[in-house]
């Protein structure tokens, strides 16, 4: 749906579609700066220890983290409405692997150890990992999965990464132990609706020709396999044992 604007004699037509998430992205931006404002002048005038000093800083960088969360989830949007021009042939487990460095230090923050269990990268048959596909769209429907699974996870949890090849394409697991809580809902108890990002990780990853899914226990997503298996890649190497990132 598109609105019309006049501004200086020319009219300005805008996607409603795109610029209705980005104004409500941007109104949520706001509430952390605004925190993060207030607490840090909070310790410039009231901080009279290392403690106080040390709490404003740790609730300063959560409230950095929020903001730089929904500025790339503005990102997100704008990439997804953009035409694909990034296509290419990759390998799939150097891509997750160096994702899951890149969120290391969020997820150790809090607690929670990735562990990568496959060998896909030590095949010496590499076309069969191969994708032809926009990695970066790919890479951020991926980390904004992620992100979004990380607040369901407790201190000292692990996500079992299982990457493997099969006949429909490349598939990519990351499974958390299931926990039953007291009174939980019965298994045909309608699922809690998707937040924004889960819907724009499904989109962003649904624009690349691939399938991604919340289950109950983690995430799953399919990548479609490149047409041409003689298409070469570099693939990283390894001991072929599992390896905890």
């Amino acid at each position: 749906m598109f609105s019309k604007s006049r501004s200086s004699g020319a009219e300005a037509f805008v996607d409603q579609e795109i610029s209705d998430p980005i104004t409500l992205g941007l109104h949520q931006a706001t509430q952390p700066l605004t925190i993060l404002q207030g607490t840090l002048e909070l310790a410039l005038v009231n901080a009279n220890s290392m403690d106080e000093y040390k709490h404003a800083i740790q609730r300063s960088l959560e409230e950095l983290q929020r903001v730089t969360d929904c500025f790339e989830h503005l990102r997100s949007i704008t990439q997804l409405h953009r035409q694909v021009s990034d296509i290419t042939t990759f390998a799939v487990s150097p891509m997750v692997k160096a994702l899951l460095l890149s969120l290391k230090g969020r997820f150790g923050a809090a607690g929670v150890e990735f562990i990568l269990q496959s060998k896909l990268g030590d095949s010496k048959d590499s076309s069969s990992e191969l994708v032809r596909l926009s990695a970066s769209r790919v890479s951020t429907a991926l980390k904004m999965a992620l992100l979004e699974l990380l607040p369901s996870l407790e201190r000292g949890d692990k996500v079992a990464v299982v990457i493997e090849a099969v006949s429909v394409g490349v598939l990519v697991r990351f499974t958390t132990e299931a926990r039953v809580q007291a009174g939980a809902a019965s298994a045909d108890a309608v699922p809690p609706q998707m937040t924004p990002r889960q819907e724009l990780a499904l989109a962003m990853a649904a624009s690349t020709g691939g399938e991604l899914a919340f289950v109950s226990n983690g995430i799953f997503l399919r990548l479609p396999k490149a047409l041409s298996p003689s298409l070469s890649c570099e693939i990283e190497s390894g001991n072929g044992e599992v390896a905890h990132v």
